[in-house]
């Protein structure tokens, strides 16, 4: 029974040639040393368009990459690019890297944008979690966005202000109530180590 307009609504455009539906994923190798990071994502009207990753770590450094660049394929892609002994994130080390990704046509870029990634491995085994091969005592609370003059409207100081006290709580997880958190919340709660 929740009405209104909760979160932000964004309209754009987008050229004829565009991706969408994008996944990242990042896979550690056995030794949690290496990874693999896998990105899918499907494409409209690729015709001779190609995309173009960067990926830089926290300090803007940029990552050497095998190949960063690829044909689109109208439908799904799936591009694979190998990191050597990436930062690992945890809660105690949110280390996070930033992948551009970069849409050409013609050698002319369409549009670009970024997206955080955190290179983690993160299992249940038994009655225990584990992130990175190792164990996580898990410390937290439940999140419900609700706001004595906003009522269940958030904001961007308030999604920040949120991750912040969970932090200084010595909290490294959050359960969101029953309704989807805004993306800068668990932004947020990715920069945090939560």
């Amino acid at each position: 029974p929740v009405g209104g307009i909760l979160r932000d609504v964004s309209i754009f455009a987008l050229p004829k040639t565009h991706v969408y539906d994008m996944g990242i994923e990042t896979l550690l190798d056995a030794e949690f040393k290496d990874a693999d990071l896998k990105v899918e994502f499907y494409a409209s009207d690729a015709g001779n368009a190609e995309i173009e990753y960067v990926l830089t770590d926290n300090k803007g450094k940029k990552v050497k990459l095998e190949q960063s660049t690829f044909a689109l394929n109208n439908g799904l892609n799936a591009n694979t690019l190998p990191i050597k002994n990436p930062l690992k994130w945890d809660s105690e080390h949110p280390n996070l890297y930033n992948l551009t990704s970069i849409i050409k046509k013609d050698k002319k870029e369409l549009y670009r944008f970024d997206q955080s990634v955190g290179f983690r491995d993160v299992k249940v085994v038994g009655d225990r979690l584990l992130v990175n091969g190792f164990p996580v005592k898990l410390r937290g609370a439940c999140r419900h966005d609700i706001h004595p003059t906003l009522g269940r409207t958030t904001t961007a100081e308030l999604d920040s202000l949120d991750a912040v006290l969970f932090k200084e709580s010595n909290m490294n997880f959050v359960r969101t109530s029953h309704y989807p958190p805004t993306e800068r919340f668990v932004e947020n709660c990715n920069r945090s180590g939560i």
